[in-house]
């Protein structure tokens, strides 16, 4: 699934009806570099309480890694419901992109970047500038509304 998912973002951009983005159409998806794929083994838990500079969606249901409990009461943000999963009727027969849509939401917050209280995951192997949080969301756990 993820090889289908990275093949499509690279390769068949000419198929794609609108700017590639994440939940919100104003939240455009830029690669400055090829996608990679993140290394579970590079993945830590950072510090308490710090401010990463960056807007962060932190979705309700989060999976908990490591056996380590990550409460989404913890963190401040504006209360969303992001969609994550859009069905588009009778898309297979017609190929029109503009038919009603029916579309599956995930609670989220948006996060500014200050984050106190609890521990987020980093990719500590990433050659940025800067360290991003993590958040993994359990789409499965979401999806059982």
């Amino acid at each position: 699934m993820l090889e289908t998912i990275r093949d499509n973002i690279l390769s068949n951009a000419y198929r794609r009806l609108e700017i590639l983005h994440l939940g919100r159409a104003e939240d455009w998806i830029v690669f400055e570099d090829e996608p990679k794929y993140l290394e579970v083994e590079n993945l830590k838990y950072g510090r308490l309480d710090s401010d990463y500079k960056i807007f962060s969606w932190i979705p309700e249901k989060i999976y908990q890694f490591k056996n380590r409990k990550i409460d989404y009461n913890d963190f401040d943000g504006i209360i969303y419901n992001l969609p994550v999963f859009s069905e588009i009727e009778n898309y297979s027969n017609a190929y029109n992109h503009r038919d009603k849509r029916s579309f599956s939401y995930m609670r989220t917050k948006l996060n500014d970047g200050l984050i106190s209280k609890t521990n987020v995951l980093l990719d500590d192997s990433s050659d940025l500038d800067f360290f991003a949080p993590i958040f993994l969301g359990d789409f499965q756990l979401a999806a059982k509304k």
